[in-house]
């Protein structure tokens, strides 16, 4: 039966499955990389709040003399 098959159809049969395979994987690593990125930079967001709610404290700790008069 497959010997019946034009050319194109043939080099259609064998390639579609690689190029599925292969964009499979480039998706698979693009989401990966992408995923790794994001998480990346909400550690650094959530680094510099709790860096900006330490200043914020020790600067209250500091007034609370002046606020309290």
């Amino acid at each position: 039966m497959f010997s019946r098959l034009r050319l194109g159809t043939k080099l259609l049969w064998f390639i579609a499955p690689i190029m599925v395979v292969a964009m499979g994987i480039v998706f698979t690593w693009l989401i990966k990389k992408e995923e790794r990125l994001i998480r990346g930079e909400i550690k650094t967001k959530a680094e510099m709040l709790a860096l900006q709610l330490e200043i914020i404290r020790e600067y209250i700790a500091e007034k609370q003399d002046v606020i309290n008069t």
